[in-house]
């Protein structure tokens, strides 16, 4: 059995602790549960910034033999039991922007508890952004303000 990280807004948290968590069209994503808070919470500035303004990290249980697509987050993603997608993410060099994607959903008995994160950690735009130009797209909050600050800028 695996402990994984799903995060999420904590308008929901009343309903997942009721129902637990269902797999959407595209699945259910996660990330493996380490000792390193960075690399287990990384999605939660992502959520911010796509307006979830309250992170909540759910942590559960799942079935090491559990099938599972893993990958990077705009690379390809590979089908394989769950046991061996996060042996893979802990010998990676770089685990920022791994990810899982379950296809079934969790049961609220799996759900081992829930925590409501106060400030999001994590990368911004993509894991190895530091230190580059942010290039915020169409239609996000203050991308026009932020495009042309940077113009000032030079």
């Amino acid at each position: 059995m695996a402990v994984l990280v799903h995060l999420t807004s904590q308008k929901h948290e009343r309903s997942i602790r009721r129902h637990g968590l269902r797999a959407g069209r595209h699945g259910l994503f996660a990330v493996p549960a380490t000792a390193d808070f960075m690399a287990s919470h990384q999605w939660a500035r992502e959520l911010k910034r796509f307006g979830g303004k309250l992170p909540l990290a759910v942590y559960f249980r799942v079935s090491s033999d559990a099938w599972v697509r893993a990958g990077l987050y705009n690379g390809e993603h590979v089908r394989a039991p769950l046991r061996v997608a996060i042996g893979a993410c802990l010998k990676s060099e770089q685990p920022l922007g791994f990810e899982l994607i379950l296809e079934t959903d969790v049961p609220a008995s799996k759900i081992l508890k829930t925590k409501r994160l106060r400030r999001p950690v994590g990368w911004r735009f993509y894991p190895q952004a530091k230190g580059n130009r942010p290039i915020p797209d169409k239609g996000e909050f203050a991308a026009a303000k932020t495009r042309k600050r940077l113009d000032l800028m030079g």
